[in-house]
């Protein structure tokens, strides 16, 4: 098995029960943010912004995703313009 050790400096004071919870909370943001994916959807998703979360369905699964950045691009074979979102897993 695989060891990562990652160091967090916190200029505060953190019990015992208290640090747990930062490190558990940021190992999980670390295991979720390990997959990403990219995308384009049509113009009527436009309103998507980073940290909204969506679900997107594909051979009968449902992913929840977070979007981490979205770019309104114009296609050259398209007339009409598209968002492009870049997300990652929320499990």
């Amino acid at each position: 098995m695989r060891s990562i050790t990652v160091t967090i400096n916190l200029s505060i004071v953190l019990n015992d029960q208290e640090a747990k919870s930062v490190a558990d909370i940021s190992l999980y943001n670390a295991w979720v943010g390990r997959t990403q994916y990219q995308f384009s959807v049509p113009p009527k998703y436009a309103l998507l912004e980073p940290t909204d979360v969506i679900t997107v369905t594909k051979d009968n699964a449902a992913y929840l995703m977070r979007i981490t950045s979205t770019k309104l691009v114009r296609e050259l074979n398209r007339p009409r313009r598209t968002e492009w979102c870049q997300c990652m897993c929320d499990w």
